[in-house]
């Protein structure tokens, strides 16, 4: 049983050849909602490929003190229908994007490094 708030934040193409990005807000724990059987029962809303983002605020804590932690993955399901999912970020309460496949930069990394890119070559033009 989900214990959470899902709904459809985009959806890219058709359903045969697209993907939607899913937003799900949970109080249950990550390991709760990551477990095959429970990505298994949100098949009416999540297909293969899509992406979901799961933002955990943990009930454990006084109010004051819930900061919401977030995990951005990838769903897949093979031939018989079993879910598994692969981690492509983490967001912790308060921190920035920690990447977990290699490739993934926060936006900021990569205009800066776009910049950088920019200025070095008008230096090397002048």
């Amino acid at each position: 049983m989900i214990n959470a708030s899902i709904g459809k934040l985009a959806s890219l193409g058709d359903a045969e050849k697209g993907f939607a990005v899913i937003g799900i807000g949970t109080k249950m724990q990550f390991s709760e909602i990551l477990n095959p059987n429970t990505l298994g029962s949100m098949t009416r809303v999540a297909h293969d490929g899509d992406i979901l983002i799961i933002n955990h605020l943990p009930a454990d804590k006084p109010e004051a003190y819930r900061r919401p932690h977030k995990k951005i993955v990838l769903l897949h399901r093979d031939r018989d229908g079993h879910a598994s999912h692969t981690p492509l970020a983490e967001i912790p309460p308060g921190g920035p994007l920690i990447p977990c496949v290699e490739g993934i930069r926060p936006l900021s990394t990569v205009q800066a490094a776009e910049g950088e890119a920019t200025t070095e070559a008008a230096e090397e033009n002048k």
